[in-house]
Parts: C-alpha cells; structure tokens; sequence
C-alpha cells in the first residue's frame, strides 16, 4: 500500500464517526436498542464496539500515547 493510499483510508476513517453520529442522530430509543433476533446485536452495540476499537486503533498502528511507568 502506498503512502497516499494509506492516508486515504486513514482520513476516511476519521470522517467514520461523524457520519456514523449524522446517520443515527434523532433515532429513538427503541430502534437503537431493536435487536432483529437474540444472536444479533442493536445499534447501540454496535456503536459500543465501534468505540472500543477506535479506543484501540493507536496502539495497532503503533502510535500509542501510553508511556511506561515504573
């Protein structure tokens, strides 16, 4: 992957919360909360999860903030 192509995707998925925040902006509570069968999740796990891996995605590409302390 280029450097270009890898900026590409990473400034996409920058804009993914905000697009994601728009498209559920307004959305009742029984439909973030609508599971279409008990081995599906609703939205609102869905969200949770999509915020745990942005949570994660610094120490995947290697660009933590965490510093060791001793």
């Amino acid at each position: 992957m280029t450097e270009a192509e890898l900026k590409k995707h990473l400034d996409a998925a920058e804009q993914s919360p905000k697009q994601i925040a728009a498209a559920v902006l307004g959305l009742p509570e029984k439909t973030l909360r609508y599971k279409p069968s008990p081995d599906k999740w609703c939205i609102l796990e869905i969200l949770g999860h999509l915020a745990e891996w942005k949570s994660c995605t610094p120490i995947v590409f290697g660009k933590c903030s965490l510093t060791k302390t001793r």
